[in-house]
């Protein structure tokens, strides 16, 4: 009897394409390139393709539609598929966190996740490191780009120098030196009426709303009343806060529709009819930074901080909001918690390995200076080739002026953000060594950085540290999970130490899980 070898079963994928509306349709990037390269891969592996989705929306969270019909789609058919197969990770996600999460939710389905272009086989636990600076490389980025961008548009301002869309009664345009300005339009005249009737003091804001739509003004009930408040109106533009620097009213190069006395009178009137101030926000205590991060042992409730006087000064708590009786200084708190970041300090090995790891992947992500300013000048021009064929539409009665003014409304407020950005790459410097040995530093050193840091800074180190809420018993802190790319480092670490006093146990014989020195996991 003649013996047949069965045949191996053909595995089924899901491929999914992604590009967001702000991203070019460049190579590795297009819907069509991102679909041909995955079944080219599906084809040459002898892989089945029952499903593709594509969405074009950012990946910041997986709140997108095709994304969403895909998990709706596994829910009832998990068994016909093996793998969730896309191009490159920040194609899958521009998160680390929800990343993580993802990919632990579509394992629970028997779902593999698998990369074409950045595999990293998840069995072995070291392309770990990997796969977390894969996931962290593309948040990175769209942080620096929104860093970027919310820069020079701050500092826009500060030259008094509007950015954005127009406010109501002006509209978008450019100067001489073809740099972008607002000039008054045709609602410049309700804007001043506006004023002048409230300052009457004869009319409630609602009437003088509605009579002014009457007269063909359109304006909603929400921004009549900020329109009555606004500064702008005056030639001032507001800077908002930002980090240490604080909000600041700057004079504006723009042409004030109104003059400064009727501003504050018509300021007073809707002051007295509100009958109060506006409320001042919650004050934030630098000597709670915890404060948002612990819980309760015995409700689970999230623990407030506050401060009492005594023996002729002032002591911080933190303590329950609930009624029970869990109380305890902050500072004995603040200073146990400080210890903990002491012992997440990575082996010299490990840090070397991160440092080659980053820069292959940020030379792989970021490219050159030289080919981001080429897209970027390719994108201006496409914008303005855009902008000079819908006045030419205008002009030749192709589109209506209402049609054509969101349609130019847009495309200026495009081109302002790509002028922004090209200024950025032009000043930014291109040596991305120095983000990944700063990474580094940071990592091997924690207290230093954190007791350093202002507090919106070290509210945003525990929570990337320690991604579940924390619970602290007369000096130990317990908690469900650590950050993944530091908990690999940390049992990285446990079995270095093993290692060199001579155990057994090694991460080659048997999982590690060793948590922190007196940082007790809620469960295993």
């Amino acid at each position: 009897m003649r013996s047949s070898k069965a045949k191996p079963k053909k595995q089924n994928a899901v491929i999914y394409t992604r590009v967001s509306t702000d991203e070019q349709a460049e190579k590795g990037y297009s819907l069509r390139y991102q679909d041909e390269r995955l079944r080219t891969y599906c084809r040459l592996n002898d892989i089945e393709v029952v499903e593709h989705y594509q969405d074009d929306a950012s990946a910041k969270t997986f709140e997108r539609p095709a994304f969403q019909e895909f998990l709706q789609f596994i829910n009832a058919n998990a068994d016909k598929v093996d793998l969730f197969i896309f191009l490159k990770w920040d194609r899958f996600a521009r998160n680390a966190e929800s990343a993580y999460a993802m990919i632990r939710l579509l394992e629970s389905k028997g779902i593999m996740v698998y990369c074409v272009e950045q595999p990293v086989d998840l069995s072995v636990p070291e392309n770990k490191f990997m796969l977390a600076f894969y996931l962290v490389a593309p948040e990175v980025e769209n942080d620096r780009r929104g860093l970027n961008t919310m820069t020079g548009m701050r500092r826009a301002k500060l030259e008094g120098r509007w950015v954005g869309m127009a406010p109501k009664g002006y509209k978008n345009a450019r100067d001489a030196a073809n740099r972008p300005i607002v000039i008054p339009n045709d609602d410049a005249r309700f804007i001043r009426l506006a004023y002048e009737k409230m300052a009457e003091g004869a009319y409630y804001m609602e009437e003088i709303r509605r009579e002014l739509n009457r007269m063909g003004f359109v304006c909603s009930k929400n921004i009549f009343t900020k329109m009555l408040q606004n500064p702008f109106y005056i030639g001032k533009i507001t800077v908002p806060a930002y980090r240490d620097e604080p909000e600041e009213t700057v004079e504006g190069i723009h042409e004030a529709l109104i003059d400064e006395a009727l501003f504050y009178r018509v300021q007073d009137i809707i002051q007295r009819a509100n009958g109060k101030r506006k409320e001042v926000p919650k004050r934030q205590h630098s000597e709670l930074p915890l404060r948002g991060f612990l819980v309760c042992r015995q409700c689970g409730g999230n623990l407030t901080g506050s401060k009492t006087r005594g023996n002729g000064g002032q002591y911080y708590y933190y303590h329950c909001q609930h009624g029970c009786k869990e109380r305890f200084r902050a500072t004995e708190a603040n200073d146990r918690f400080t210890d903990y970041l002491k012992a997440i300090k990575p082996p010299e090995e490990i840090a070397l390995l991160y440092l080659h790891i980053m820069e292959d992947i940020f030379r792989q992500k970021e490219g050159n200076k030289s080919d981001a300013l080429a897209r970027v000048e390719r994108d201006i021009r496409k914008q303005e080739e855009r902008l000079t064929s819908a006045t030419e539409k205008y002009i030749d009665d192709k589109i209506g002026a209402d049609a054509y003014e969101r349609l130019e409304g847009r495309l200026r407020h495009r081109l302002q953000e790509l002028e922004a950005e090209r200024r950025n790459l032009e000043e930014m410097e291109t040596d991305f060594d120095r983000y990944a040995r700063y990474g580094m530093a940071l990592i091997s050193d924690l207290p230093g950085y954190f007791q350093k840091a202002e507090l919106p800074i070290q509210q945003k180190m525990v929570g990337l540290i320690f991604p579940e809420k924390l619970t602290y018993d007369q000096g130990n802190y317990r908690t469900t999970r650590l950050n993944e790319a530091i908990a690999l480092f940390n049992r990285k670490k446990a079995d270095i130490e093993a290692k060199n006093k001579g155990l057994t146990a090694s991460v080659n014989d048997q999982p590690s899980e060793v948590a922190l020195p007196g940082l007790e996991p809620g469960s295993s």
